[in-house]
């Protein structure tokens, strides 16, 4: 069943479920390697500064990550990457938590689904993937901008062999824009085994 938020519970509801991963790797002795697809301008980044965390944050924009640059004042656990995800290359098995906010459901099907397999395969056993995407009906105006708007359970059987900690549906006004619309909107979080 789908939810709804108002314009203002959206974000939280994001930064609530983020909230939740640093309780999770929080007293850990261990530096947590945290990868950040498509960061733009660094806002998540300030919830993972801390000392037992190193962030490598890739995006293909080099201005978004100038931008990201200086959002961050401490520097020396993160290191940015110019890259798009489709093309980024990373080993197996290397990443504790990989994140994904807002970005896959600009991709066409195909290299979201390749980037999704990717991420699963970067992600170390015990650790996370955090997602959220767009869902949607309107399939023809995601195909007109080249966009995969994730159907209903779609990201749930992607995830079937990893253990989902978290799944929800909501959909909020979003007043930030050229007119207000609504977004509809999946966030999973899963752990691999």
């Amino acid at each position: 069943m789908t939810e709804k938020l108002k314009t203002a519970d959206a974000p939280r509801e994001g930064l609530a479920t983020i909230g939740d991963l640093l309780r999770r790797f929080s007293g850990k002795e261990k530096k947590i390697l945290v990868l950040d697809l498509a960061c733009g301008e660094g806002s998540k980044m300030k919830y993972f500064s801390g000392s037992n965390f190193k962030v490598i944050s890739i995006d293909k924009s080099k201005d978004m990550i100038k931008t990201a640059l200086k959002k961050i004042p401490n520097r020396e656990n993160t290191e940015f990457i110019i890259v798009d995800i489709k093309n980024a290359e990373f080993g197996k098995n290397i990443f504790d938590l990989i994140i994904a906010v807002g970005i896959l459901h600009f991709l066409p099907k195909t290299d979201a689904l390749n980037v999704i397999s990717k991420m699963k395969r970067w992600t170390k056993r015990g650790g996370y993937n955090f997602i959220s995407v767009f869902r949607g009906k309107d399939r023809q105006l995601a195909q007109k901008n080249g966009m995969h708007l994730f159907a209903e359970g779609e990201i749930k059987r992607k995830y079937s062999d990893w253990m989902i900690e978290y799944y929800k549906e909501f959909s909020f006004l979003d007043k930030i824009h050229d007119k207000p619309h609504v977004h509809e909107v999946f966030h999973i979080m899963a752990r691999k085994r």
